[in-house]
């Protein structure tokens, strides 16, 4: 937090918590829902039954059954120019019609049993279970293998932060490996650690210099490091259920999907808070941020909870000041960022680009309590700085549109 005048504010992607209220919506055909992606207004979904579209926010889904083949989707992910999906053992798709038709773009890519998509600045990249990772520069026409220094090319997790990626591997099917860093888009690659293994798709997620990540053995739990993976310490307090399947980070909170099970930190890992209703049952695979909303895959169903109806004890509090910038910075063209007030004031939140081209987001007289403004639909990709300023004083953080 930053004391600006007489009030206290922070920028953050969640308003004021209240009572949790999730909300659920039945997917029976698709099983395990892998992962989310949004391009405009429509969320996607890759699930074991094959990939799935809502475009009301999640309230309802349909199964898009024109892939070419009936299978399961291990990944989905978009960027401005497109839809992809990576089929299981088959190849990378690509829709630029919001998947009424979809094309060929695994020219150059291996058959990869489980691949694993992800998006950089202008470049897309899937990872392999046996071949490492490859990278294009140009949405999937072309691919290049990108492994000097991934010694170990079994990639089970996979995690893109600009132009940092994170390749979490395997030594053999189901066999511990090693966790490797680059932090040059893929040209080099640096082993982080070889005593710590992470076997699942998600189990990866990052803030600035801290890195988060779930032991690959059973009930392991989640662990932290702050020196690029060299030291790793294990952060379980309060993690009841240590199986844990999947980790993200929105905001100033991280989120960790375990059996059964959604957890909540808002202090780096140090304590987590269960905060689902007991309803969500099987294996979370998948959670995505979007519209200052907590998606969760589950068996057959999404759950979703406003960020504003997390539990009283993990809002933004005066008594645990904020202190750099919050956790998570990466947002899509049409996301939504938000501030909390402690007091009404004047406020101007403005957006600035790097070339120092600024355009006013909100400006006016604000009660206390979460604000948001949305982005632009049109905002170019690049790096942005968001700019509070109430009472003389101001508050700026960095962000990503990708």
């Amino acid at each position: 937090m930053v004391r600006l005048g007489g009030l206290l504010a922070s920028i953050l992607m969640a308003a004021a918590p209240g009572r949790a209220d999730w909300k659920r919506s039945d997917v029976p055909e698709a099983e395990y829902f892998y992962s989310f992606a949004v391009s405009g207004k429509s969320i996607f979904a890759a699930t074991v039954g094959g990939l799935f579209r809502s475009d009301d926010t999640g309230n309802t889904w349909t199964h898009i059954t024109n892939l070419g083949l009936d299978n399961t989707v291990n990944s989905v992910a978009a960027n401005g120019s497109g839809v992809y999906a990576a089929v299981v053992a088959w190849k990378v798709l690509r829709t630029q019609d919001n998947g009424e038709t979809w094309t060929d773009a695994s020219a150059g890519l291996p058959t990869s049993v489980f691949p694993i998509l992800g998006v950089g600045a202008n470049t897309l990249f899937v990872a392999t279970d046996d071949s490492g990772v490859f990278r294009s520069p140009d949405n999937g026409r072309s691919w290049t293998p990108i492994n000097n220094g991934l010694t170990l090319k079994r990639v089970s997790s996979f995690l893109v932060n600009g132009s940092i990626l994170i390749a979490g591997t395997l030594n053999a099917p189901g066999s511990m490996g090693s966790i490797f860093r680059s932090g040059d888009g893929g040209d080099s690659w640096t082993e982080m650690n070889d005593s710590l293994a992470v076997g699942r798709s998600q189990n990866l997620a990052m803030s600035g210099s801290q890195l988060f990540a779930a032991g690959f053995r059973y009930n392991d739990g989640i662990y932290r490091s702050r020196d690029n993976g060299l030291t790793w310490t294990l952060i379980n307090n309060g993690l009841t259920q240590p199986d844990v399947y999947s980790l993200l980070a929105s905001g100033p909170y991280l989120f960790a999907g375990a059996t059964g099970g959604v957890f909540c930190s808002r202090n780096g890992g140090d304590n987590w808070t269960r905060i689902d209703n007991g309803s969500i049952k099987g294996d979370l695979y998948s959670m995505m941020v979007y519209d200052s909303t907590l998606f969760v895959g589950a068996r057959g169903e999404v759950w979703k909870l406003r960020l504003s109806e997390l539990p009283t004890d993990l809002r933004p509090s005066s008594r645990q000041p904020e202190t750099g910038f919050p956790l998570g910075s990466l947002f899509h063209p049409g996301d939504r960022v938000s501030f909390f007030l402690r007091n009404r004031a004047e406020i101007s939140l403005s957006l600035c680009d790097v070339r120092g081209k600024e355009s006013v987001l909100l400006r006016g007289a604000f009660d206390k309590g979460g604000h948001s403004a949305r982005l632009r639909e049109d905002l170019p990709k690049g790096v942005y700085y968001l700019r509070l300023t109430a009472g003389g004083e101001s508050r700026t953080r960095s962000l990503a549109v990708y």
